[in-house]
């Protein structure tokens, strides 16, 4: 008899989600822009933060309803607004450093 288990279910569905990032990133399957979106640091830890939190918390304290859902979605968007100020914020440090390579000796 087989029990379902959200733990579980949430553990393969990122396992699923690695693999097929994994084989769509290895046979260039997407767009190069879209590709570099969505396999970049970001939404991976975004996607592992979120499995981890309804993982180990008890479901008492956190339930997987329509308030939750909308909640990670508002907490994502703040996060890649905070980050894309950020971005803007700090200055474009390689045009600073930008510099021409030497000349060779003349003989």
């Amino acid at each position: 008899m087989f029990i379902f288990d959200f733990k579980l279910a949430i553990v393969l569905a990122v396992l699923l989600e690695g693999l097929l990032l994994t084989f769509l990133d290895y046979f260039h399957s997407l767009p190069k822009k879209v590709a570099f979106q969505i396999s970049s640091k970001f939404p991976t830890n975004y996607v592992a933060y979120i499995a981890v939190i309804l993982i180990y918390t008890n479901p008492e304290y956190i339930p997987l309803d329509s308030i939750t859902f909308f909640a990670f979605i508002f907490a994502l968007i703040v996060f890649l607004s905070v980050l894309t100020i950020i971005h803007f914020l700090v200055p474009k440090v390689r045009s600073q450093l930008k510099m021409s390579a030497p000349e060779p000796p003349k003989k």
